[in-house]
């Protein structure tokens, strides 16, 4: 069963009061706010949550056996049939036990035998499959001993040795001499969840006091509330779903005597001690999650578990119940006015205008169009920095891939044709056979590497334990979960995802399962390949496997929409672009809009600066897009008018101040006050004027040729060249009033975010951006 706390919602209700809301499950325990009597099967137990409100607990049975007959041989120490187990079951929750013994030529009811010769064989018989215990034990391997042969079996099934003594429960002294049989092995004690369970192993390890415990299905509680019989046992756990790994976890010391006292002899320990415990346990929890060493923490989730006898879902949930009491309560509410005085943060591009650092991104396309391809592609840019993405260059970092679909070895082999070599593990690490239950070791391993940059290859493949459907709205949550652990490390995410069959669908749509998916995240990129008419002339559309010609759909949640025509080549695994003239419209378009802001400096309206290029208003759609643009890379900025405070103006930044309007600035060109000889500028002249400007700034940017008895802006420079000819020149950061913040030496230039670092002369670092700095 779940051990974390969860919220009855969604449909799901609590089984008491039948509602959903309010009341939540804690494990195998349920909590109802609204007060409803236990559910049948189940009952009120002594313990209760922090509002007083008593928790239920089910009243457990041992799921239905298999009707049929088994049968179990045991053997001696030299691998000689001596007693037969038989097991008859005539319904699912009733069974009939006999033995039959070997009387040297086939095998003879227990009755036909005398009793002498029963006793004789039953002090030759050794552990159930021991034959196999020996090789097991050669190897190294844990020997689990567990009560029943079909137990021991399911334990083999999983591949971990296994073995019981005949005669179950309170029968450990009445066969053969089971410790010189097993002597020196890594044993590991299993009871079954009641009283005779827990004495039957506690007998059995006089002869082994240096076993391990093993008490499953793990629950705190139903291990202190044990029934006289008819308990779990370790099959059951494995029924549900428990893992290799889970039960190896499990593995631990053996608990407290008391705390398998017969349910109402339960010794009464002072409240002082109880309350003592809960608020160590409460003082440990605190600790923990405040801990920022990820040794320390490790170490301490161990130690709890250890000492509390809690398994490593139950302490996630009790870490996760702290953290969300230590979060303010309080809402954060704003005035507008005051939503006005925070300072706005551009976006943090990873990718330029594709994947912002600490967001989420949905790669979609058909099988084998090529997604994994791009991913990687966008990696090898990050990673080595020694190639652009789509034309883009991209900001430098790390990169861990999460490869479930595929053998690391098709990774690999992706990797190494794309053109990583060795020396390149610096920033590029590999996880296979991640599944989203598993954020914790996700986590874990971010902690160590650090990344940029999170690809997951593909959503289906970390899933595929998930109960809810990928058509579910609550699929979504799988990404909100995902997403807080990136959100964690400022990381990016790259989302492998497949598109459904319906032909018909358009955008987003296209992407399957629910549009919760896509709505969880940043944005999508939908990748196409471009359909053909038929070669046979036909009148069908078809793919080519080998048309190298892709487009990329971009939805995005902070920037219009992109449709970007790609060619894939095969001689590096690459995406390059194939829509150049697009690109130089785009270039042509800012350098326009740069050169009439430079000339109206006061700042404009985007309409007042379609209309002053000359643009009719459908031509001057893409204005508004770029201008977006524009904003997001830092080189211009928004005022707000002084004729109108409703209204936006664009300006850029002269001598690193954004200019204020003007009262007597002038108005645009329909306004019925504008001056008569105002004179519309044409287009070609600012193509003039702006050429003009270019080639003063680039007479400049030699730093020798500086004239040392002026300053100016760096942005004037990034425009139109290269900050990094004047790194190691003397610089100052000025507020937009002039006052200078800091100075010192230019030590380095991140042109993807146009931000400049500065050693000063007491040797602080210091980051800004070029439009407040200076060159003097």
């Amino acid at each position: 069963m779940p051990s974390i706390l969860q919220e009855f919602k969604n449909g799901n209700k609590c089984p008491h009061c039948n509602h959903t809301d309010w009341c939540y499950s804690v494990g195998d325990l349920t909590v109802c706010n609204r007060g409803a009597e236990p559910a049948p099967s189940w009952f009120a137990t002594s313990k209760s949550d922090k509002a007083g409100v008593p928790y239920y607990a089910p009243v457990l049975n041992k799921a239905p056996r298999p009707i049929g007959r088994q049968e179990f041989i045991y053997t001696d120490n030299s691998n000689n049939p001596l007693i037969k187990v038989v097991i008859v079951r005539k319904s699912e929750f009733s069974k009939d036990v006999y033995q039959e013994y070997w009387n040297g030529i086939g095998w003879a009811p227990a009755k036909s035998m005398s009793s002498e010769m029963k006793r004789a064989l039953q002090q030759q018989v050794s552990w159930y499959r021991y034959n196999d215990l020996l090789q097991a034990v050669v190897e190294g391997k844990p020997i689990f001993i567990v009560e029943g042969e079909g137990v021991a079996d399911a334990l083999w099934d999983l591949g971990l040795a296994a073995t019981t003594t005949i005669g179950g429960a309170g029968k450990y002294r009445s066969y053969g001499n089971y410790k010189e049989d097993l002597s020196g092995a890594d044993i590991v004690l299993c009871p079954d969840r009641d009283e005779p369970g827990v004495k039957h192993m506690e007998e059995i390890s006089k002869d082994f006091p240096g076993a391990k415990w093993l008490y499953a299905p793990p629950s705190e509680f139903y291990w202190s509330k044990l029934p006289k019989s008819g308990g779990l046992d370790i099959k059951d756990w494995i029924n549900d779903g428990a893992s290799v790994s889970e039960i190896m976890a499990a593995i631990g010391n053996k608990l407290e005597a008391e705390t398998f006292s017969p349910a109402g002899k339960l010794p009464v320990k002072p409240v002082n001690d109880v309350t003592s415990n809960t608020e160590r346990l409460r003082l440990e929890l605190l600790d923990l999650v405040q801990e920022t060493d990820s040794v320390a923490r490790i170490l301490k989730r161990s130690q709890i578990c250890s000492r509390y006898k809690i398994t490593k879902t139950e302490l996630e949930a009790l870490i996760q119940e702290t953290q969300y009491k230590l979060q303010p309560r309080r809402l954060k509410a704003y005035t507008f006015d005051e939503l006005l005085e925070l300072e706005s943060e551009s976006l943090d591009w990873l990718i330029p205008e594709l994947l912002p650092r600490g967001e989420l991104v949905v790669l979609g396309g058909a099988p084998k169009c090529g997604k994994t391809l791009m991913a990687i592609d966008a990696a090898f840019a990050i990673a080595t920095g020694e190639d652009v993405f789509l034309g883009l260059k991209c900001g430098r970092g790390k990169v861990l891939v999460i490869s479930n679909d595929e053998t690391v070895r098709s990774t690999k082999a992706k990797l190494v044709r794309r053109g990583f070599r060795l020396g390149d593990g610096e920033n590029l690490m590999v996880v296979s056979e991640w599944k989203i239950n598993q954020l914790y070791e996700l986590e874990k391993t971010m902690e160590e590497f650090k990344p940029d940059l999170v690809i997951v290859d593909s959503l289906k493949s970390i899933s595929t334990n998930s109960e809810i459907s990928e058509n579910s709205a609550e699929f979504a949550n799988i990404i909100y979960n995902f997403k807080t652990v990136l959100n964690r490390f400022k990381c990016a995410g790259i989302l492998i995802h497949h598109t459904n069959k319906n032909k018909e669908a358009m955008g987003v749509a296209k992407l399957r399962g629910s549009s919760s998916i896509v709505a969880a995240t940043w944005g999508a990129w939908i990748l196409d390949q471009i359909p053909k008419q038929s070669p046979d002339g036909g009148k069908g559309l078809v793919i080519e496997p080998n048309d190298p010609a892709r487009l990329l759909s971009v939805f995005a949640r902070d920037i219009e929409g992109q449709l970007l025509k790609l060619e894939f080549n095969g001689e590096n695994n690459s995406y390059g672009r194939t829509d150049m003239e697009l690109i130089r419209e785009q270039d042509k378009l800012r350098d326009r809009i740069l050169a009439v802001l430079r000339l109206n400096k006061q700042g404009l309206s985007g309409r007042e600066i379609i209309e002053l290029m000359g643009m009719t208003k459908e031509e001057g759609r893409p204005v508004y897009n770029e201008l977006n643009r524009m904003e997001a890379r830092r080189l211009i900025s928004t005022i707000s008018s002084n004729r109108d405070r409703r209204v936006t103006l664009y300006t850029i930044t002269t001598d690193g101040e954004v200019v204020i309007e003007q009262q007597d600035s002038p108005p645009t060109q329909n306004d019925e006050n504008a001056p008569k000889n105002l004179e519309t500028p044409k287009e070609q002249e600012f193509q003039d004027s702006h050429q003009e400007e270019k080639n003063s700034h680039q007479e400049s940017q030699e730093p020798q040729e500086i004239n040392e008895t002026s300053d100016f802006s760096l942005l004037e420079v990034e425009m139109d060249g290269d900050v990094t000819g004047f790194i190691g020149c003397h610089v100052e950061v000025r507020k937009i009033d002039g006052a200078v913040k800091l100075e010192g030496e230019l030590t380095g230039y991140d042109s993807l975010n146009g931000s400049v670092t500065i050693k000063t002369t007491e040797g602080a670092i210091h980051t800004a951006h070029v439009r407040e700095t200076f060159v003097i």
